[in-house]
């Protein structure tokens, strides 16, 4: 029987006088393409350490100028979590929230979703969901925009607003739908959060990618 994939966690927790890490970095396991396995997660092992060294950096610089402006100096943070995952035997779907805290009022959370060929291990972007040549963004964009018409103090409005997708937006699957993300100040106020929109599979029925068996 061939293992099961899935997507378990390597934790990391560190704290010193600058940057408390508190991360849980995907580890994927179970896939039959073991090398493109070992590249999909030591590219997260690098998306941390890169945030970690960029926060760090910037710790020690904003620190050392707190101490020679005396004012107060607030350690910085940098948390990761990973969202639940979708896999069919053809795609792995899933998020990852990274948070970090520089100073100022509040943090940021960054949304990246990633999605797999689970055979080839090479990334699927919004395209590679459809078929050649289906207008899935003008679906997309008339299902966001209804959605948001229902709320519309919700969102910013103007050139500030909602204009429409890019082809290559990102998103992530569940069971039954599609799902589109926008990071926090994208079309709404940070207090607003990270903004989701789910549109059901079945909507794109005739559009979907026969190869990813998406739907029966």
């Amino acid at each position: 029987m061939e293992p099961a994939l899935q997507i378990g966690a390597e934790e990391i927790k560190t704290s010193d006088e600058y940057l408390e890490v508190s991360v849980e970095t995907p580890v994927i396991s179970g896939m039959n393409n073991t090398a493109a396995q070992l590249k999909i997660n030591e590219h997260f092992k690098q998306v941390v350490q890169e945030q970690r060294e960029e926060l760090l950096t910037m710790a020690v610089e904003n620190k050392r100028s707190a101490e020679e402006m005396d004012y107060p100096f607030h350690q910085y943070q940098l948390y990761a979590r990973t969202g639940p995952y979708f896999e069919n035997g053809k795609i792995l779907s899933f998020y990852v929230d990274y948070y970090n805290y520089s100073g100022g009022a509040h943090g940021m959370t960054d949304r990246r979703t990633y999605n797999y060929d689970v055979v080839s291990g090479q990334a699927l972007s919004l395209k590679d969901v459809f078929i050649s040549g289906y207008d899935y963004k003008s679906r997309i964009d008339t299902a966001i925009s209804g959605e948001i018409s229902q709320n519309p103090d919700d969102f910013f409005a103007g050139e500030f607003g909602f204009k429409g997708i890019d082809l290559d937006h990102k998103y992530y699957l569940q069971n039954d739908a599609l799902v589109l993300c926008f990071n926090q100040y994208e079309i709404a106020p940070y207090a607003a959060g990270i903004q989701e929109f789910r549109i059901p599979l079945q909507d794109f029925s005739k559009g979907l990618n026969p190869d990813l068996k998406l739907i029966n």
